[in-house]
């Protein structure tokens, strides 16, 4: 039976969820199990630093599932073609079927453990999540991911520390809605950079004179745009982050019949 996946799937999920007891003590009594090396603790000791390791470890495990996802197809040829095609046109939907592929997300941190301010040992992590997904039609609207109606996921893990496989787990999915995410997941770097340079276009009707600056988005989208003092750019920006969506026509709203974003 497969389950959703929603915004709250996590790695951890993917390794724990079902199972009896909680992450750090099913991760503790692993250790304890397979007799994991950590260093020159003593003896008495060496179990609590066993309990530290492992809820440092399970810390590593709140990547969410479907932002494992949404980076592997940020880099997937289709729906980058798809998002180019419906940049510019509002109306522009496209639906792409997805075939059998894989994503994988790997993480070999290290953890220092100490003892009274002198390190004892560095503990090595291996953390793999790999998602292999099937059958998935994407909808493509605004070059931007906005929903999964079809598809199923094979989410598997692998968890070592110190070289030994401690878990390793499999879990289905239903990719259906995972990514029904409000203004979608970006397919492409939309930054706009210092080479980008606005074509000069001349209006046929005289506006009032106001300099360069960021003003409240005419077309709502967004936060603000770039007025360049003679007319709106593809330039746009939401909280801090500065974006590019060129216009599909000029809006007839000029900066100052519009209200500026507070700094």
């Amino acid at each position: 039976m497969t389950t959703p996946l929603n915004d709250t799937a996590t790695v951890r999920e993917l390794f724990f969820d079902g199972g009896p007891g909680e992450p750090v003590d099913i991760l503790t009594q692993l250790m304890r199990e397979h007799d994991t090396n950590i260093g020159l603790f003593p003896p008495g000791l060496v179990d609590g630093a066993r309990h530290e390791l492992a809820k440092a470890t399970t810390g590593f495990m709140s990547a969410n599932l479907a932002d494992v996802a949404a980076a592997g197809w940020k880099k997937y040829a289709a729906l980058k073609k798809a998002a180019r095609s419906t940049r510019d046109d509002r109306d522009a939907t496209e639906l792409v079927s997805l075939t059998t592929h894989k994503i994988t997300s790997s993480h070999h941190p290290s953890i220092d453990m100490s003892l009274d301010g002198k390190r004892l040992a560095t503990v090595e992590i291996a953390l793999e999540a790999t998602l292999t997904i099937v059958g998935a039609i994407a909808v493509v609207q605004h070059a931007r991911l906005m929903e999964i109606q079809a598809g199923n996921c094979t989410a598997s893990g692998a968890l070592s520390i110190q070289g030994i496989e401690m878990i390793k787990r499999q879990r289905k999915f239903d990719l259906r809605g995972a990514f029904r995410l409000g203004q979608g997941v970006p397919l492409l770097d939309t930054s706009a950079t210092d080479e980008e340079v606005e074509p000069v276009v001349l209006r046929k009707a005289e506006v009032p004179t106001t300099p360069g600056a960021w003003h409240s988005d005419p077309t709502g989208r967004y936060e603000s745009r770039w007025w360049d003092g003679t007319r709106w750019t593809q330039h746009v920006a939401t909280n801090g982050r500065k974006m590019s969506d060129p216009l599909v026509s000029e809006p007839d709203s000029h900066p100052l019949t519009t209200t500026a974003p507070r700094d």
